[in-house]
């Protein structure tokens, strides 16, 4: 490692004690908020980690029997696959990111077993949906930690300090990161701002390891959620446009990239080929997904405004403060094009691909969960607009005006987990300021359940799934 490169990762580390170690202490402070459970898709996911890592095989039969009655109805009405198997159509990246901490937890379980504490070490249970629930969360987290970072290059810090917070706990990020952990968003989340934050951290730099490294991060990204390949488009503008670190204007085509740059296919293929070959074996093709046949999309006929403003989950109108997100991605693309384009053209085309979709309002999801993934980049807009509009001295009015949001975004997580509101069909938001003459009987229940009888929330927040 060379110098500058040493002193600039202590240099980091020190930060990240100092700058960042207030959101490390509410983080851990969160902890006891995550819920140990795989429901819905999770299974899909989840099956992975087990069918794989510990029976070896991708027959997903005991997984699915294991399964919430809702997600095995989804899966039989598939059918089999064309090899015969259970027709998972899920993506591979979750488990992957998972398996550290549920192998550990495996261990353990065999030698608690061996020494008669336990019964069963059969990767099934409440300390390995630990695993799964807690990694998510931690894996999130540092998602929004390089978020922090990533808008940082561009504003001051505690702008984005401010950005993160806010989207932190006024998006739908706390109903995936916590409750819902075993869905795959908080850990796409992770992937994409891992990404985008190499990206930036290398730009300028034309080494053969630098464009492996990219490739690897895009790959780890595709792998968790599949529509994260239109995130290979920063490197696709550097590889054209070759913009300047610092100024970010186009510079003399670099030839030499010709010869680095396809390094980053090998690294996508080396960290994306695992997923090619569960392909292989399921489908009985390196290059079927299982998602053909069985998700639709209208190219020509998006429903955009719905996807923004619809009571039925739209993104903005659910979690409001992405609407000034968006807005602030905007006005950094009239302000600087040459920099913000690398950011808002992939958070363009994932907003029009999931209005093309035939579900376009993402099922039973709170808000646009399906956006998770960007939100990296919507913490960078919302960054530019509190750097533009408040002093050094009064960021904490951003925290101020921001707290409404926050309390918004909690209220109506609370009704949705606990089924005030429907989780399928549109809201009405009168219905929602009338429930709240409910709220400190039901929120007291809740509490007392959550914390003593964790069965009864279980059933509760996830019987619709």
């Amino acid at each position: 490692m060379l110098y500058e490169e040493k002193r600039w990762f202590f240099y980091n580390i020190r930060r990240a004690l100092r700058g960042e170690r207030i959101l490390i202490l509410v983080f851990v402070l969160t902890l006891p908020l995550v819920n140990p459970i795989i429901r819905g898709d999770g299974w899909g996911y989840f099956g992975h980690l087990h069918s794989i890592f510990i029976d070896g095989d991708l027959d997903y039969e005991n997984e699915v029997a294991r399964a919430n009655p809702k997600f095995q109805e989804c899966i039989t009405a598939q059918g089999p696959s064309p090899t015969g198997r259970v027709a998972n159509h899920f993506a591979l990246g979750p488990a992957v990111l998972w398996l550290p901490a549920y192998y550990l937890v495996h261990l353990l379980m065999l030698l608690l077993k061996g020494l008669g504490v336990v019964t069963a070490a059969d990767g099934f249970g409440k300390p390995y949906y630990y695993a799964v629930g807690l990694s998510t969360a931690v894996y999130s987290f540092v998602g929004l930690l390089l978020s922090l970072r990533i808008a940082s290059r561009f504003t001051s810090f505690n702008s984005a300090r401010a950005a993160t917070v806010l989207i932190w706990f006024a998006s739908s990020l706390p109903a995936y990161m916590y409750f819902h952990p075993s869905m795959s968003h908080g850990c796409s989340f992770f992937t994409v701002a891992l990404l985008y934050y190499l990206w930036v951290r290398l730009l300028g730099k034309d080494n053969w390891w630098k464009w492996l490294l990219l490739g690897g991060a895009l790959g780890l990204a595709v792998m968790t959620r599949y529509q994260n390949i239109v995130h290979a488009f920063p490197l696709l503008y550097e590889f054209i446009l070759n913009p300047d670190a610092r100024t970010w204007k186009p510079q003399v085509p670099n030839l030499r990239r010709l010869f680095t740059a396809p390094w980053a296919f090998l690294g996508f293929l080396v960290v994306f080929f695992p997923q090619m070959l569960v392909w292989k074996g399921i489908w009985g093709s390196y290059f079927t997904s299982g998602y053909e046949s069985h998700f639709l999309f209208g190219w020509h006929a998006p429903h955009l405004l719905k996807v923004l403003f619809s009571t039925r989950h739209g993104f903005v109108t659910w979690t409001p403060i992405l609407g000034l997100s968006l807005f602030g991605l905007v006005y950094m693309l009239i302000r600087r094009p040459l920099s913000a384009l690398p950011f808002f053209f992939p958070a363009l085309v994932v907003i029009y691909i999931i209005s093309c979709w035939y579900l376009w309002w993402q099922a039973s999801s709170f808000g646009g969960r399906m956006f998770i993934e960007i939100y990296s980049i919507f913490i960078l807009g919302l960054s530019w607009l509190i750097h533009r509009i408040f002093s050094p001295q009064r960021i904490w009015l951003a925290y101020i005006i921001g707290i409404p949001f926050i309390v918004w975004n909690m209220d109506l997580l609370f009704q949705f987990g606990v089924g005030m509101v429907s989780r399928t069909e549109e809201v009405s938001f009168r219905e929602i300021l009338c429930n709240w003459r409910k709220m400190p009987r039901l929120l007291w229940e809740f509490v007392r359940d959550f914390f003593g009888s964790r069965e009864k929330v279980e059933e509760l927040f996830y019987e619709a799934r």
